[in-house]
């Protein structure tokens, strides 16, 4: 009997303890079911406290690039107008009755060697007495080539060029146009660097001029009225243009038909008036005005 009592005390606590195993078991899934849950809970509360950061980080960074994008344009804007500023002041302001600073304003003059075309005075010979062109061409020269010049110097190669000119054109000649001017020039001296135009006007003179060249023009020599020539004066006549004066409108020549023409001036417009190309050979009556010079660079 107490062998039946005590094997029964054992079925029964042996089932209690099944019982709580099972609830324990339960519980602790319970737990796990319930962690799993807080967890899920957790994670979807972060994502969406992250997307609602994170929406707010993009709106506070678009809120923070506009004034900044703005705060630099402004910058950019205050310093061009500072800049703008100081150019308008820097700006000295011209007076209407203020000439503007140019070459069309400045004395310009080239220190061309001067020849006279009779350098001994021989004119009764023919050889000096039409020797303008000669002489228009060897002072050219001379500056070209930066050296002085005597007048020995500028009989002997006056007397070298008429008989060159006599070589080429068959015969002695008073008067070479200016196209066999610039030819001779070419041929005898050996240099390139000139140019002959045509049609000019003063402007064209005084440009040359202003870019540092020298110009040797044909005239009728009775129209320029130099009081130092023989009257009437040469029909036919040929001299270099060294410099302008602006200031008396007047052109800087070394005229070779007087031994007073260096540095002659002529009023721009006798001078320009005068202007005329002629014919090669011996007092060749000119029918056309033509316009025309030789520029000559260095």
């Amino acid at each position: 009997m107490n062998a039946l009592k005590t094997r029964y005390s054992i079925i029964i606590a042996f089932n209690v303890l099944l019982v709580g195993l099972w609830f324990g078991v339960r519980g602790n899934y319970g737990g796990i079911h319930f962690a799993k849950n807080t967890s899920s809970e957790s994670l979807s509360k972060q994502n969406t406290a992250l997307k609602s950061d994170a929406a707010e980080q993009d709106n506070s960074q678009e809120a923070v690039d506009i004034p900044a994008k703005s705060a630099i344009e402004i910058t950019r804007t205050d310093t061009l107008v500072r800049d703008t500023e100081k150019t308008v002041s820097s700006i000295v302001p011209i007076k209407q009755d203020q000439p503007m600073l140019s070459l069309q304003n400045t004395l310009v003059v080239q220190e061309v060697p001067f020849l006279v075309q009779a350098p001994f005075g021989e004119w009764n010979k023919a050889a000096f007495q039409h020797a303008c062109e000669e002489a228009a061409m060897t002072m050219a020269m001379a500056w070209v080539k930066g050296e002085s010049l005597s007048p020995q110097q500028g009989k002997q190669t006056i007397e070298s060029i008429t008989k060159f000119e006599t070589k080429k054109f068959g015969k002695f000649v008073f008067d070479t146009s200016l196209q066999d001017t610039m030819e001779v020039m070419k041929e005898y001296f050996q240099y390139d660097t000139v140019e002959m135009k045509q049609n000019i006007r003063i402007t064209d003179i005084r440009s040359a001029l202003e870019i540092g060249a020298i110009v040797i023009v044909p005239a009728n020599g009775r129209a320029l009225h130099n009081p130092y020539f023989t009257a009437p004066g040469p029909a036919e006549h040929m001299l270099v243009i060294s410099g302008y004066d602006p200031e008396a409108k007047a052109f800087i020549v070394h005229d070779p038909g007087t031994k007073n023409g260096a540095g002659y001036r002529y009023d721009e417009s006798v001078l320009y008036e005068a202007i005329r190309d002629y014919m090669t050979g011996n007092h060749v009556p000119v029918k056309d005005i033509r316009k025309s010079m030789i520029v000559v660079r260095k």
